[in-house]
């Protein structure tokens, strides 16, 4: 099986010191997360990294993947004049999930060396220090949710024909509604809302997500098009999940789930 390793990480800038700053410390359960992430994402020993996000340039009713050879990507949106990152871009891979799916659903093929912070901030979590090459998509979370998941089905048929190992990083942020610290605002189902989405995340729940996007506007979630393409791609493949840490100091709710092989 060439998938290997798999996770949702959050991406909220807080996470980075030079941005959060005092802030940070209060995320402390989603840092010590990312440091046992980071030992398994190295242990599993993939080849290649596909990251899902939700800002990157979006394709109207499909998917875009950004297909670049050198990825740079820094923090300067959220005043980091300091932090800088950069990637190799696994083109070959890129190119063949576009074979796989121009029929199946709409596909923009990007080409920009900008790599965008919901794609950064994962990655810089996971140490900035491994030689993998990476591949950026971005899913339209206009899309129905089911056709979203069947999306990520599709995609899961190539990974497992690669003879290369591969990861899935889901960059996304849960509720933006938990508490009255949040800007968003406060929704008294938020909270049941994560509660939901977690256990349908560690279950592979493709009903319950199908279920929550009736209200995930209503929660501000604005990730849930990420988590069910994730789901998808996770379908019947074997990797056990692992809640590694939730949180929701600000009034987001930001959760750390580890997915690796069972002998792993």
């Amino acid at each position: 099986m060439s998938l290997v390793f798999a996770a949702v990480m959050p991406h909220t800038p807080l996470l980075i010191p030079n941005i959060g700053k005092e802030n940070t410390a209060q995320l402390k359960a989603t840092i010590e997360a990312a440091l046992t992430l980071t030992k398994e994402l190295e242990d599993s020993k993939p080849d290649s990294i596909i990251v899902i996000s939700s800002k990157g340039q979006m394709h109207p009713n499909g998917l875009a993947i950004n297909i670049y050879p050198d990825f740079k990507a820094n923090l300067e949106i959220f005043g980091d004049l300091v932090t800088n990152l950069n990637f190799t871009g696994d083109i070959l891979l890129a190119g063949r999930l576009r074979e796989k799916l121009e029929n199946k659903t709409n596909i923009l093929l990007v080409t920009d060396e900008g790599l965008d912070y919901g794609s950064a901030i994962p990655l810089y979590l996971l140490g900035n220090n491994f030689r993998q090459a990476i591949v950026p998509l971005t899913v339209d979370h206009s899309l129905p949710i089911k056709n979203i998941i069947n999306l990520g089905k599709d995609i899961q048929t190539t990974i497992l024909n690669e003879k290369s190992r591969v990861a899935i990083i889901a960059s996304a942020d849960l509720s933006h509604k938990l508490n009255k610290k949040s800007p968003h605002g406060y929704s008294a189902k938020s909270k049941k809302f994560d509660q939901k989405i977690i256990e349908a995340l560690k279950t592979k729940d493709e009903k319950t997500l199908i279920e929550l996007a009736e209200i995930a506007e209503e929660v501000a979630c604005e990730d849930l098009s990420v988590l069910s393409l994730f789901i998808g791609l996770l379908n019947d493949v074997g990797l056990e999940p692992r809640l590694l840490s939730y949180e929701s100091p600000f009034g987001v709710g930001h959760a750390m789930i580890q997915y690796s092989q069972l002998d792993h």
